[in-house]
């Protein structure tokens, strides 16, 4: 039986740029294989991410979902991934080895979803309390904060740090 997981990286990203820190994966990987035993991580990031961040993505066993972003006339760009994250989800439980799904944001927008996978399936959301939509963290009050598993602002929180 297998938990899947779902990681709005963009979002991961940003919320560590506010913590002035970078996500590990290493260190979320390891957690969540030790916490939930046979997991499938897939990690949605914007199409022309830094290659050495997909590299070491896929070093510890994560699937990279890609999608485009938006661009935005002030010059930024913003992921659009949260449609497909929620239809992946939807498929992924009706998988007959789906023990549980575990979702990895901060995104309010999230919150019907949540309501309708708690509902039907084990569902965990992992995700910084204080950065998240209020209905999110309402939907989910037993949320795990992911900000354990980010690197200490001293030990490199630059792009090369894996901060996507």
């Amino acid at each position: 039986m297998t938990y899947y997981v779902f990681i709005d990286s963009q979002n991961v990203y940003h919320t560590s740029k506010k913590l002035g820190t970078t996500m590990d994966y290493g260190k979320l990987m390891k957690h969540l294989k030790d916490e939930f035993g046979h997991v499938s991580v897939i990690a949605y990031v914007l199409t022309g991410t830094d290659a050495s961040f997909e590299k070491a993505l896929r070093s510890f066993g994560y699937r990279l979902v890609f999608h485009e972003g938006i661009n935005r006339a002030d010059g930024t760009c913003k992921a659009d991934a949260d449609v497909q994250i929620t239809v992946d989800i939807m498929d992924y439980m009706k998988k007959r080895d789906c023990d549980g799904i575990i979702l990895i944001t901060n995104d309010g927008d999230f919150a019907p979803l949540a309501r309708r996978v708690h509902r039907d399936t084990t569902f965990f959301l992992y995700c910084v309390p204080r950065f998240s939509g209020h209905k999110l963290v309402q939907e989910c009050p037993d949320n795990v904060d992911f900000s354990k598993f980010m690197k200490s602002p001293r030990s490199g929180a630059s792009r090369g740090g894996f901060s996507e």
